[in-house]
C-alpha cells in the first residue's frame, strides 16, 4: 500500500479458501520484504522487480524480524531462534530457546519475550547464543524496542523498561492492561494501546 495515495496492490497470494494459513508474519529489511509463515515457508519479495524467492520444508514461522544484517524466525513451539542470511535464505543452526512468543529487534541484538516465565532474553547477533535472562513481570502481553531499551506491557498496568546496555528495568505503573506498544524513534514517544 502506498501511504501517501492510499492506493493497494496485491503482489503476492499466500493461501485460497481451499488452502488457508495457519499464520503468517512480516517484516522488512535489505531492500526486500519478509514473510514468514507458519507452514514453514520464508518468502523474499523484491518490491522493485516483483520477483518473490521461496524458502519451504522450514519449522514453522510464528515471528519473523530483520536486525544487524540477518532475517530472524520464531518456532514458538519448537522453542527455537533461526537467523538466515538475507542474501542466500540459508538458516544458521537453531537457537534453543525456552518458552518463547515474541521476538524484537534492539540496539544491542534480538530480544527474546517469553509470556510464561515472565522473562526477556537477549540473543547475540554476533555468537547467536543467548546472552543473559531479565525478569519483566508476571504476565507479559507487549514488546517493542526503541531509545536505547526494551519495553515490556503486562496484565497488570505495568510497563517495564530494560535498558539494553545495563539490563536495569524501570517499571512504569500505567494502570490499565497493556495490550500492545510501539516506540517512534522519530519523536521518541511510547504508544499504548489499553485494555
Amino acid at each position: 500500500m502506498n501511504p501517501a495515495t492510499d492506493d493497494q496492490r496485491r503482489v503476492i497470494t499466500l493461501g485460497s479458501a481451499a488452502n488457508p494459513l495457519a499464520s503468517a508474519d512480516v517484516t522488512v529489511g535489505a531492500r526486500f520484504v519478509w514473510l514468514g509463515l507458519g507452514d514453514g515457508r520464508l518468502i523474499r519479495f523484491d518490491p522493485r522487480s516483483d520477483r518473490e524467492d521461496t524458502r519451504t520444508g522450514l519449522d514453522a514461522i510464528d515471528t519473523i524480524a530483520f536486525g544487524h544484517g540477518v532475517v530472524w524466525t520464531l518456532d514458538s513451539v519448537g522453542g527455537t531462534v533461526s537467523a538466515f542470511d538475507p542474501t542466500t535464505m540459508r538458516p544458521s543452526d537453531p537457537i534453543p530457546v525456552d518458552s518463547a512468543d515474541h521476538i524484537v529487534i534492539g540496539d544491542a541484538g534480538l530480544w527474546v519475550l517469553s509470556r510464561s516465565h515472565g522473562t526477556l532474553t537477549r540473543i547475540d547477533p554476533s555468537t547467536h547464543a543467548a546472552a543473559s535472562t531479565v525478569q519483566v513481570g508476571p504476565n507479559p502481553t507487549a514488546i517493542t524496542a526503541g531509545g536505547g531499551a526494551i519495553w515490556v506491557g503486562d496484565e497488570d498496568g505495568v510497563i517495564r523498561r530494560v535498558d539494553e546496555d545495563t539490563r536495569q528495568v524501570t517499571e512504569v505503573p500505567f494502570g490499565a492492561e497493556v495490550r500492545g506498544l510501539a516506540y517512534d524513534d522519530e519523536t521518541g514517544m511510547l504508544w499504548v494501546d489499553v485494555a
